[in-house]
């Protein structure tokens, strides 16, 4: 009868995954194989009015040609989708405000008369107005590629839906950029 063999392994350590069949893995397969390769994931980028990725913002000063008209900002745009095809002339009124602020505060004014399914279309909206942005905007697109993979934040503890806000749920504004960064890939490749 052979002697029997002992591993000269440290007890309680192991080569590779620990939920591989060793007996199925066969005696030419180094250990490393098996493990699934080391990722390094960028570290999130944080934006807000006062960091280097301000531009992201809706109410930055970069105008937004839509349907033929200039639109100060897109925030001044986003507002006015709200608005679109009831009637024509509270979007126009909204595109001529100058200030960011005077459009956030008609913009409550005009609740009701806004359309009653915009809730259902602010997602779209958003993707809309930012393509538009980014596209008419040549270096802000290349800003947004310049991110690589990393995770983008808006950072607003107030705005816990376009914002992270308090509890770090929301971030649709984040979320919107990296689709939007992807499609350019996604064009930029076919």
């Amino acid at each position: 009868m052979p002697p029997e063999r002992t591993s000269r392994r440290p007890r309680g350590r192991q080569s590779g995954p620990s939920n591989v069949n060793q007996s199925s893995r066969g005696p030419s397969t180094p250990p490393y194989l098996l493990t699934p390769p080391l990722t390094f994931s960028q570290p999130p980028i944080r934006f807000s009015w006062d960091s280097s990725f301000k531009s992201f913002l809706p109410n930055s000063s970069h105008r937004i040609l839509y349907r033929n008209q200039l639109f100060p900002t897109m925030l001044h745009l986003l507002q006015a989708f709200k608005l679109f095809d009831d009637r024509e002339d509270l979007p126009e009124h909204l595109r001529l405000c100058g200030e960011v602020a005077i459009t956030g505060n008609n913009s409550p004014r005009l609740e009701d008369l806004a359309r009653p399914d915009r809730g259902m279309h602010v997602l779209d909206w958003m993707d809309e107005a930012l393509y538009l942005k980014f596209t008419q905007h040549p270096e802000l697109r290349e800003l947004l590629l310049n991110t690589g993979s990393a995770d983008l934040v808006f950072v607003s503890m107030t705005d816990s839906l376009w914002g992270e806000g308090p509890d770090g749920r929301g971030n649709f504004l984040g979320k919107a950029l990296m689709g939007l960064r992807q499609r350019f890939r996604i064009e930029m490749s076919g």
